[in-house]
């Protein structure tokens, strides 16, 4: 169900819990995975920078500055992960793990939104093109 506005109902809560949930199961993937998932997420970078050498409308360091979010959001856990229970060496106990990666999560989350938001008013997307006429019979 969607709304006269083009907004679905709930959103405003639907969108952070499922970011927090997310970056928990990532999380309990463990310390191991984590380790491998961080490089793997940066290698991107340079290849985003290749690719976006010729194209866009705004200048690499503001898409640079949006987009900064995800790599460190995973490089914000990593640290609970080497340090929490999940495959780390242990000293942040069971619980008290996952609530700082909630906590983080959350004001990652708050920062994604700020982000995108100002990305589509700096580099607003094209209209989209009118349907086609409908052919006269």
């Amino acid at each position: 169900m969607v709304r006269k506005d083009g907004q679905v109902p709930g959103v405003r809560w639907i969108g952070p819990v499922s970011f927090v949930v997310s970056a928990e199961f990532v999380y309990w993937s463990g310390w191991h995975d984590l380790r491998l998932a961080l490089p793997l997420v940066l290698a991107g970078v340079p290849l985003f920078l290749l690719l976006r050498r010729d194209a866009g409308e705004l200048p690499v360091r503001e898409e640079l500055r949006h987009g900064a979010w995800p790599a460190c959001h995973l490089g914000a856990l990593t640290l609970p992960s080497w340090l929490g229970t999940f495959g780390g060496s242990g000293p942040l106990p069971a619980s008290y793990d996952t609530l700082v990666v909630g906590v983080v999560s959350l004001a990652v989350f708050a920062w994604a939104v700020r982000s995108g938001a100002a990305h589509l008013r700096a580099a607003p997307p094209p209209p989209a093109p009118p349907p086609p006429a409908a052919a006269a019979v």
